[in-house]
């Protein structure tokens, strides 16, 4: 027969071995609802910074993913984008879609243009036709005049609406974030900068 203090041994060491499978299992569980409870943060800026072989000149771009989705030519959600870009010591800023835009104007050029409906913070909304990229899936300001004066409205800004009509009319959010540095920083590659004052 085996000792009885073998046995309480091995009782003893099965139930600690299970208090803490338990205790292991209650902080998991603990952790899942803590998270759960955690409001998603907004999503950041994606910043690439290279240098173009054939000139040498900076190239900066900048891409803000919204904090909601819309969706896209299949019906499936997908985040919008904001973008900044100095390319060519050209500045652009323009939110890519992921659906092909309506064309609702034609500028002075000749280009296709698209009708948004923006506002910024809890400011008025603004009605304006941006200028539609070739491709339809991106609407925004293509040169570095454009780029620059719509930056300058949104520079002192923490978020941005906007509403665009594809396929279908949706609405998209950006939570700016530290958009003055990434501004300053896409704009210095181009030459451009922002005073504002509070």
């Amino acid at each position: 027969m085996k000792p009885a203090s073998l046995e309480r041994g091995r009782v003893m060491s099965f139930f600690e071995r299970m208090g803490r499978s338990i205790a292991a299992v209650l902080l998991f569980s603990t952790t899942i609802i803590s998270n759960a409870d955690s409001p998603p943060k907004p999503p950041t800026w994606q910043v690439t910074e290279s240098v173009v072989p054939l000139t040498g000149a900076a190239s900066v771009v900048a891409v803000l993913p919204s904090s909601n989705t819309v969706l896209n030519m299949i019906g499936q959600p997908e985040a919008a984008g904001f973008v900044l870009r100095c390319q060519d010591r050209v500045l652009v800023a323009y939110v890519a879609w992921p659906q092909v835009l309506q064309v609702s104007g034609t500028a002075w050029g000749g280009g296709a243009q698209a009708m948004v409906l923006w506002k910024f913070d809890q400011g008025s909304i603004a009605a304006n036709f941006w200028d539609r990229s070739d491709g339809g899936t991106a609407a925004g300001k293509f040169t570095t005049k454009g780029a620059t004066k719509l930056v300058g409205q949104l520079y002192p800004a923490h978020q941005m609406v906007v509403r665009l009509t594809g396929t279908s009319t949706q609405d998209a959010i950006f939570e700016l974030g530290d958009f003055q540095a990434v501004a300053t920083k896409v704009g210095a590659a181009c030459g451009v900068s922002w005073n504002y004052k509070k």
